[in-house]
């Protein structure tokens, strides 16, 4: 739920009141997040395997650590943030052509995505660990954990090769979304994939 919320700090940072941060907040981790996360991993929810969605279609909605209960939603609240702010002053012209933002610290950018990436093992093969069983388990355990850092790696270096491609040159700051990106790809599915999937995705 924490981590949802921080999904719409990003998208607001430097725009919003404190106090209305966290409203929003105790919002979306109070009110939002139950209902959103009842729906997908309730078995009786609606998208569960016993809910209106899942019956119908005889399967059972599947997201192994928050691909789309928290990472979607967290993105969701952070655009309809972003929408009822507008954009940051300076951000366009009077022609409304965009001008770059220059971030602030290329070194706390890449240490945060670096930081995120660590954490990212506690979604998905923490996930793995509360709710494996048996022998599966370390089966599990290990496919969770080459499928998050083949995606992660995949994600890095495709972001790469696009940055060289458009501007020739490795963009660090491409390469560190890129990682998040494959992360917040491969957190859904990382139990069922193979590590060609998870490169790909």
């Amino acid at each position: 739920a924490m981590t949802a919320a921080t999904i719409v700090s990003g998208a607001v940072a430097g725009r919003a009141r404190l106090r209305a941060y966290v409203g929003y907040t105790f919002l979306l981790a109070a009110v939002i997040y139950p209902v959103v996360s009842g729906m997908a991993w309730y078995d009786a929810g609606l998208l569960g395997i016993d809910g209106a969605v899942g019956s119908a279609f005889g399967v059972a909605f599947d997201d192994f650590a928050g691909g789309t209960v928290v990472h979607a939603m967290g993105g969701i609240a952070g655009l309809t943030a972003a929408w009822v702010l507008g954009p940051r002053i300076g951000r366009f012209n009077d022609e409304c052509s965009p001008n770059v933002i220059p971030g602030h610290s290329m070194t706390f950018a890449v240490l945060g995505t670096l930081m995120l990436a660590f954490g990212w093992y506690g979604f998905n093969v923490g996930t793995s660990a509360i709710f494996g069983e048996g022998a599966f388990l370390s089966e599990q355990l290990g496919r969770v954990a080459m499928n998050t850092t083949v995606a992660m790696a995949a994600g890095a270096m495709a972001a790469g090769f696009v940055a060289w491609y458009k501007t020739g040159k490795v963009d660090t700051l491409y390469v560190a979304n890129g990682l998040l990106a494959g992360l917040v790809g491969i957190t859904a599915i990382p139990h069922a994939s193979t590590w060609w999937g998870a490169f790909l995705v």
